[in-house]
């Protein structure tokens, strides 16, 4: 689950569907990326990132190498 999105949207006063038009992909796509369904393209992430003024870094989306092994 990626909280960090969670709690920076919530932040934001963003609603899924909100940040998903921001983002230009639907609310529902939004909330599977939130619960971890979903990974995310970089494109995506990277107008997240922005749609959230940078309050979420690409890090936050994407496990570490030493967290893999």
């Amino acid at each position: 689950e990626r909280t960090a999105l969670r709690a920076a949207r919530e932040a934001a006063g963003l609603t899924q569907p909100q940040l998903g038009e921001l983002c230009g992909v639907s609310g529902w796509t939004i909330n599977r990326v939130e619960l971890g369904a979903r990974d995310p393209s970089f494109a995506l992430v990277e107008k997240i990132v922005e749609a959230l003024g940078g309050a979420v870094r690409p890090d936050d989306f994407f496990p570490s190498r030493e967290a893999a092994q």
